[in-house]
């Protein structure tokens, strides 16, 4: 069986760099890749194992998305500390 770097290669071309991505309650598809081809570049990501071409524009969101969870994750830690420790 084929790992998903190889499967990505194999549809869309010589993967240069491997990134994770991080989705909410989603399963699986933890990898993003830039690939090259023809002098052409492309970001692939995946939906449920299924590889697609997207876009920079498509990162731009999940960075919104980890900037939030960053905001939500440092306030979830000062209200656990302000009212003491929980257990």
């Amino acid at each position: 069986m084929k790992t998903v770097t190889e499967r990505a290669e194999e549809q869309f071309g010589k993967v240069i760099f491997v990134f994770p991505v991080l989705w909410h309650n989603w399963e699986c598809d933890g990898y993003g890749y830039i690939v090259e081809k023809d002098g052409k570049r492309d970001v692939i990501l995946s939906n449920h194992s299924n590889l697609y071409i997207s876009s920079v524009e498509e990162l731009h969101t999940k960075l919104a998305e980890y900037t939030k969870v960053k905001f939500e994750t440092k306030k979830a830690i000062a209200l656990a500390t302000k009212y003491g420790k929980l257990d």
